[in-house]
C-alpha cells in the first residue's frame, strides 16, 4: 500500500534525524506504530504498551574522493619531483573533466600506474599480465584492472607524463562514459596529453607532434572526410585505424578544434552527455542536429582549422 504524502514525508524527516542526527546523540533506533484512527507514528523511545515495529534503515559510508593514484616505480627510477609532477597531471586532467566537461563524476575512478625503464621489462609485464604483446606503444590503459602501463622515455621523460595524462584520460571515460565513440575517447585523450592548469585556468600546451602529422596527413589525402569519420562504429575503429593511423590525430584535432570556440565547446559538452545517458546514435547524426550549420559547417570549420593552426598554446 502506497504511504501518503504526510506519511512519506515524515519517514523522510525521522530516516534524517537517524542518518545525520541521530549518531550525534547515541539513538540507536526508530519505532513505528499506526495508532486506531490510521495514524501512522514516529519515535526514538520504545514503549512497552504500543506494537511497535523497527524501521530498518540502510546507511553507507561515503568512500568517495576526487581521484586515486597509485604509481608503482618498478626499477626506482623516478625522482620524487617526478612522482608528484605526475599526482598534479592526473588531478588536472580529472578536474578538467569535472569542472569543463561537467562530467558526472558520482564515484572514484582508480588510477593506477606502473612504470618500466626498461623496454624489454615492459614489454614482458604486458605479455605475462594481460597477454598483451605491444607493437612499440608508450603506455597503454586496461580497464579490467584500472591500471596504466608505461614505458619510461629516458630522454624525454616528458613524453611519458604526456602518455600517463593520455591514458588516464582513457580511465576516466571508460569508468564513467563507457559507450562514447572511440574517435572522442581518443581525441579527448590526445588533448589531454597537453593540458595544463595556471592561474585558476585550464590550457593546452602546443602539440607540434599532433600539428605536424595532421598537415603531413592533409597533404597525403589520408583525413577522411566527416561525414564517414563521424559514422565509424566503435568495433570498425581497430579495424580503420590499422589501416589509416591517421585518424588517430585527425580524432585529436577535431577535438581540440571544438575545444578552441565557445560554440564548439557546447557542442562537445552536450555530445559527451548524450552518450554518458546512455545513447548510442552515430555521432554524424547529433552532428547534422547540434551543430552550428551541420555537419557541412564542421567538415568546412575542420579544413579551415588543419590550413590555420598555430603553434601557441590553447586557453580554456
Amino acid at each position: 500500500m502506497m504511504l501518503s504524502l504526510t506519511k512519506r514525508t515524515l519517514l523522510v524527516f525521522f530516516v534524517f534525524v537517524y542518518l545525520v542526527i541521530a549518531p550525534s546523540l547515541g539513538v540507536a533506533q526508530i519505532y513505528t506504530w499506526t495508532d486506531e484512527a490510521g495514524k501512522v507514528h514516529f519515535s526514538d523511545k520504545k514503549s512497552n504498551d504500543i506494537k511497535q515495529q523497527t524501521v530498518e534503515v540502510e546507511s553507507h559510508k561515503a568512500d568517495w574522493k576526487e581521484f586515486y593514484i597509485e604509481i608503482t616505480d618498478a626499477d626506482n627510477v623516478l625522482s620524487t619531483k617526478e612522482k608528484e609532477t605526475i599526482q598534479r597531471d592526473v588531478k588536472d586532467v580529472y578536474n578538467f573533466f569535472d569542472s569543463e566537461l561537467h562530467f558526472d563524476i558520482y564515484k572514484t575512478v582508480p588510477v593506477k600506474i606502473r612504470i618500466f625503464s626498461q623496454y624489454g621489462d615492459y614489454s614482458k609485464y604486458l605479455a605475462k599480465t594481460y597477454d598483451y604483446i605491444d607493437n612499440k606503444t608508450r603506455g597503454i590503459y586496461f580497464n579490467r584492472s584500472n591500471e596504466i602501463v608505461v614505458h619510461l622515455n629516458a630522454k624525454e621523460r616528458w613524453r611519458t607524463f604526456w602518455t600517463i595524462k593520455h591514458e588516464t584520460s582513457h580511465a576516466i571515460v571508460e569508468t564513467l562514459t563507457p559507450y562514447l565513440p572511440k574517435w572522442l575517447n581518443e581525441g579527448l585523450a590526445e588533448n589531454m596529453e597537453s593540458i595544463g592548469y595556471s592561474n585558476e585556468s585550464f590550457f593546452l600546451y602546443p602539440h607540434l607532434e599532433n600539428r605536424r602529422d595532421i598537415l603531413a596527413a592533409d597533404a597525403k589525402g589520408k583525413l577522411v572526410p566527416l561525414k564517414e569519420f563521424l559514422k565509424v562504429k566503435n568495433v570498425d575503429w581497430p579495424k580503420q585505424l590499422k589501416k589509416n593511423i591517421s585518424i588517430q590525430v585527425q580524432a585529436g584535432e577535431l577535438v581540440r578544434m571544438l575545444l578552441s570556440t565557445s560554440h564548439g565547446q557546447n557542442f562537445l559538452i552536450r555530445l559527451v552527455h548524450n552518450y554518458e545517458r546512455g545513447d548510442r546514435t552515430f555521432t554524424y547524426v547529433f552532428a547534422k542536429k547540434h551543430y552550428l550549420g551541420g555537419v557541412e559547417i564542421l567538415e568546412s570549420d575542420f579544413k579551415r582549422w588543419v590550413k590555420n593552426r598555430d603553434k601557441n598554446r590553447l586557453m580554456l
